[in-house]
């Protein structure tokens, strides 16, 4: 992460502790919200639960592919989020309109 992240940042994390080792040493401010499935966290600013989410919602997708080469892995992204748009439209012109 080095490089692409500003110094303001606030990292918002769930207590592992290699995110939190990162922080410490990178010298990021950084707020760790209570680990567990089901957490909320009274200041909205800091939540991570939109993060986990995606994240697994994404590596379920991924799980029918049985693993991808790292250099194929945005073009997996790309399909993931024009199937998404879709939800609501999935005429061949709307494919065309939004996925190209």
């Amino acid at each position: 992460m080095d490089g692409r992240l500003e110094n303001s940042c606030v990292l918002c994390l769930d207590g592992g502790s290699a995110l939190i080792g990162y922080a410490l040493k990178s010298g990021h401010e950084f707020k760790v919200t209570a680990p567990g499935r089901y957490v909320f966290t009274p200041d909205p600013h800091y939540q991570i639960q939109t993060v986990n989410a995606c994240h697994s919602d994404f590596r379920t997708w991924m799980m029918r592919f049985h693993g991808v080469a790292t250099k194929y892995l945005k073009n997996y992204v790309g399909w993931k989020r024009c199937l998404q748009t879709m939800l609501r439209d999935a005429t061949p012109m709307a494919w065309l309109r939004n996925c190209i």
